[in-house]
């Protein structure tokens, strides 16, 4: 697997401006900023999930190097950003997951996005 060059967290995000949460008692996004939000989902294709552990140990180092570098707001963006895109959400939830154990994410030219993980203590 190409070591995932980690888009690691901010990169997959910096791509596209985040997509904002729908907190109970919010304003909807509107729509300036659902545009974007829309393009990035149409352009995912697959969504591929892989637990932290599961990666080589240089690749867990990656991204522990790239979670160590960036704020608690750039992980929330992140997943919130997963949050909003439905095949990513759902694929989560098939797996008995919800975005809080997501840590890093990357978007392939072939339109599949690999969330990596993390779910134990890895």
């Amino acid at each position: 697997m190409r070591v995932l060059a980690m888009l690691a967290v901010g990169t997959a995000i910096a791509l596209t401006p985040p997509i904002y949460a729908h907190a109970q008692g919010s304003q909807p996004p509107s729509a300036s900023e659902q545009a974007p939000n829309d393009a990035l989902a149409k352009r995912v294709r697959n969504v591929k999930i892989v637990d932290i552990a599961s990666l080589s140990p240089g690749a867990q180092s990656q991204i522990a190097i790239e979670l160590a570098r960036i704020s608690d707001e750039e992980l929330k963006t992140l997943r919130r950003t997963v949050d909003a895109l439905p095949p990513a959400s759902s694929a989560l939830r098939e797996k008995g997951l919800d975005t809080s154990k997501v840590v890093a994410a990357a978007l392939g030219d072939d339109g599949t996005l690999t969330l990596v993980t993390k779910t134990s203590g890895a």
